[in-house]
């Protein structure tokens, strides 16, 4: 672990193959309160990830959602607002 100009960087490369593995491993919730807007797939604002994720509950969206690909296809969706 390196603390450094207000950056905390962890060294450890374990993937996360289930809720109980990983390099950062939580029990509570993660508050993020930087109110940045995301401006590519590289620049996630607030939050950005380099590999996938994984949701095992419902996730709501305020903004935008850009899956940028343009083949896709969704099997299920529910509650669009336009």
């Amino acid at each position: 672990m390196y603390l450094g100009d207000g950056t905390i960087s962890f060294n450890g490369t374990t993937p996360t193959t289930s809720y109980t593995t990983g390099t950062l491993k939580l029990s509570g919730g993660i508050a993020i309160n930087l109110n940045v807007n995301s401006a590519s797939i590289t620049n996630g604002g607030s939050f950005s990830t380099a590999g996938g994720i994984a949701v095992g509950l419902d996730a709501y969206f305020g903004g935008k959602l850009d899956f940028g690909v343009s083949n896709m296809t969704i099997s299920h969706v529910t509650n669009v607002r336009g």
